[in-house]
């Protein structure tokens, strides 16, 4: 009875697998037929670097999958996308909601509020960060990967301050993003040094905050981000008296900053 069931789910494409779970998957977009020769048509998929070797996701034949095909058929290129994973066959699939050209992370920091609950523009909870740029507000809206999942709680009771790090594209003229990062923000007041050259702590340069807190100091040590690389100038040559807007975590014995905003205090 079991080879009877078998063959007939093979006779009619059927195939089984595990329980799917979101996720986001980030890494070299390739066609699985052109560029790698594991399928006898066009179909995209993920190359991602795993401890050294190279682990393959393919990505479901559906509407967004089929739509993005023509970034890849000919050529590879870095992409990003979500859904949900599952294995099929012994093989990783991505049956993705959304697939973007990863052009690099962008941090974005401002008020974190629901797009439900506070703005009343969907129909269900969804994650935006609304963020004030030369006058006017822009509103980011969070896709709805595990990321954004994990962290709606913070926001959908009511507005926080808060940033997330991802891919942004614009899309029927709305700001969307891919958060591979999501947190809520904190404000640090203290001095900016450079970790290698003022405390000695690293092989190459990198942006820290010392802050004094109850009588004790406390160094943060920034995450290389384009917003740290961009401030480094101001600390390189020497301490400066800096503000740090960011999301904070602890990691092996130390406090890290992942920054959004910084700024030398004259």
């Amino acid at each position: 009875m079991k080879s009877l069931l078998i063959a007939t789910a093979a006779l009619i494409g059927m195939t089984f697998s595990t329980v799917a779970k979101d996720a986001t998957v980030r890494g070299m977009g390739v066609c699985a037929k052109c560029e790698l020769g594991e399928t006898s048509s066009c179909q995209n998929a993920i190359q991602v670097e795993k401890e050294g070797k190279k682990v393959t996701y393919l990505l479901e034949q559906n509407d967004t999958s089929k739509a993005y095909h023509s970034n890849v058929c000919s050529k590879t290129t870095k992409t990003i996308a979500y859904g949900e994973l599952k294995e099929v066959a012994g093989k990783a699939v991505l049956v993705a909601k959304k697939i973007l050209v990863d052009k690099g992370d962008v941090t974005i920091s401002g008020k974190g509020v629901c797009a439900k609950c506070e703005l009343g523009e969907t129909d269900s909870c969804h994650n935006a960060i609304q963020v004030e740029k030369d006058g006017k507000t822009v509103t980011y809206y969070l896709e709805q990967n595990d990321v954004s999942k994990k962290f709606h709680g913070n926001v959908c009771s009511s507005p926080t301050d808060a940033m997330a790090v991802g891919v942004v594209a614009e899309e029927n003229g709305k700001m969307i993003m891919i958060p591979v990062k999501a947190a809520k923000t904190v404000k640090l007041s203290g001095t900016g040094v450079c970790a290698k050259c003022e405390l000695g702590e690293t092989s190459s340069c990198q942006n820290a905050i010392q802050v004094t807190k109850d009588g004790k100091k406390i160094t943060y040590y920034m995450v290389a981000n384009e917003i740290s690389k961009a401030f480094h100038k101001n600390v390189c040559s020497g301490p400066a008296k800096t503000l740090a807007i960011g999301a904070v975590e602890e990691k092996d014995g130390k406090m890290h900053l992942t920054a959004a905003k910084l700024s030398v205090v004259e």
